[in-house]
């Protein structure tokens, strides 16, 4: 994979998932409402978009020391994440709204003429 495409790649998967970095995943054993929390952002696929945004940066600071491996890896994983936030999101689609996705458009414009 082309450098150039790698990092482009990266800094894409970096502004996608950004807002989700302040997301921790961790609460104190006890604490209900922090438990809550981490369960709602779980169920949300925000830890997957948080985990999208921590290996996009760890494959642009691979580059940056010159570790192509471990840059195109974090960027593997980053998409699997991102692939992952997405799918549990798409989870949340209520059944009604299902055929937009699955049915193809219909047709437009002027119907043909008829000779």
């Amino acid at each position: 994979m082309n450098e150039d495409y790698l990092l482009a790649k990266l800094v894409r998967l970096v502004t996608k998932s950004k807002g989700a970095e302040k997301s921790t995943g961790g609460f104190w054993v006890g604490d209900k409402a922090g438990e809550r929390q981490v369960l709602d952002d779980l169920r949300a696929g925000r830890l997957w978009l948080h985990s999208t945004y921590l290996h996009a940066q760890a494959g642009i600071e691979a580059i940056g020391e010159g570790d192509r491996e471990t840059a195109e890896l974090e960027a593997e994983v980053a998409t699997d994440c991102y692939i992952e936030a997405l799918e549990t999101f798409l989870q949340k689609v209520r059944p009604s709204d299902r055929p937009l996705l699955t049915k193809p458009a219909k047709r437009r414009g002027r119907p043909p003429k008829k000779a």
